[in-house]
């Protein structure tokens, strides 16, 4: 009998006509940035059926929105762009569907552009021969 229900209550979920509070609805994935640096970060609503999402704002400067539906019918939002200002930016996803609502926050910190230092002729030397040679050497010995 056990097992009955549990599988009615999956297909339902499936089937998005009944929801559960251990059932989200929002996968986020936004990591950090640099000012600069091409940024990629994405929601995905998780159910089907009808639904309203909403974002609170600020995001960082430089980067906006994009909806998109993949070939399963799944709505993704990609944050994308290259950001101009550092700084910590949080913000509020909630998706509003049939079975209630669920938030999920979130918050992206961007960092300085780094300046970028090293020898005046704009060449990193980097660890030179001896990081090469002792390369070769670690390499050498892990083929024995």
């Amino acid at each position: 009998m056990k097992k009955v229900i549990v599988f009615v209550l999956a297909v339902l979920l499936m089937a998005g006509v009944c929801s559960c509070a251990w059932a989200s609805v929002i996968d986020g994935h936004f990591g950090n940035g640099t000012v600069g640096t091409a940024y990629e970060g994405y929601f995905r609503v998780l159910i089907s059926g009808l639904f309203r999402y909403d974002i609170s704002l600020p995001v960082p400067p430089g980067l906006s929105w994009k909806e998109e539906t993949t070939s399963e019918g799944a709505t993704v939002l990609y944050l994308r762009g290259t950001p101009t200002e550092a700084g910590d930016y949080k913000f509020t996803v909630t998706v509003t569907y049939a079975g209630g609502s669920e938030q999920a926050k979130y918050t992206i910190h961007i960092d300085k552009a780094s300046s970028g230092g090293g020898s005046s002729s704009g060449c990193n030397p980097g660890f030179g021969l001896p990081g090469l040679m002792l390369a070769a050497l670690l390499f050498r010995k892990s083929r024995r």
